[in-house]
């Protein structure tokens, strides 16, 4: 019994060119509706020529590059002296960088990525090898905010943090029950009532004495 195939779940991408500066940009949305959710959880790990990928990612990115036409049109660009390169956000920058290794290698040429917020989508081999951008590998250059999750974000990482909570859950279960109490202490004081003063009468002295 054949296995079923996974769904493929593809980003939105837009391939646009300037005719008098010869200069093609492929554009890959980052996730924004369901279906791109769907390419994000898809977390798994495959194995293609040596080099490691997160699954939904590269699934999107292969269809992108043979079906979606891509390859296609990298060549005709580039046999009309077009120069190439990828820009994407969060899952639109991971998926372009394989878009542009899938490519790269079929093509023999690199084209460099710039994304935003790329987050884990290859093994350490290959994101070193595309530090430098060698061969077929795209040189990538990802700009990251301070403290952004995403970029550091991967099954692994995720796996690893779950294990140090539970390690030390004795030093922040404490903390945590504190943080309750006190945080319900505070709803309960916003949800008083709002006991107001008795009006006094404008005019009216606020005590009388008796007439002698």
């Amino acid at each position: 019994m054949a296995e079923k195939s996974k769904p493929i779940f593809v980003p939105a991408f837009h391939l646009m060119a300037n005719t008098s500066r010869k200069i093609a940009v492929l554009s890959v949305r980052g996730t924004k509706q369901l279906e791109d959710w769907f390419a994000d959880m898809q977390a798994g790990v495959v194995f293609v020529e040596g080099n490691k990928f997160h699954s939904g990612m590269y699934a999107a990115a292969k269809w992108m590059t043979e079906k979606g036409g891509i390859l296609e049109w990298f060549k005709k660009l580039r046999a009309s002296g077009y120069s190439i390169s990828v820009v994407g956000h969060s899952l639109g920058g991971a998926v372009g960088t394989i878009i542009s290794f899938l490519a790269g290698k079929e093509m023999k040429e690199s084209f460099p990525v710039f994304g935003y917020g790329i987050p884990a989508c290859v093994g350490q081999e290959m994101a070193e090898k595309c530090m430098e951008g060698t061969d077929c590998y795209p040189k990538v250059t990802s700009l990251v905010n301070h403290d952004d999750f995403v970029s550091r974000c991967s099954k692994a990482n995720i796996m690893a943090l779950a294990s140090e909570v539970k390690a030390r859950r004795k030093e922040w279960e404490p903390l945590l029950s504190e943080d309750f109490k006190g945080g319900l202490t505070r709803a309960k004081s916003l949800w008083a009532p709002n006991r107001r003063q008795p009006a006094q009468l404008i005019g009216t002295p606020a005590t009388s004495s008796s007439s002698s």
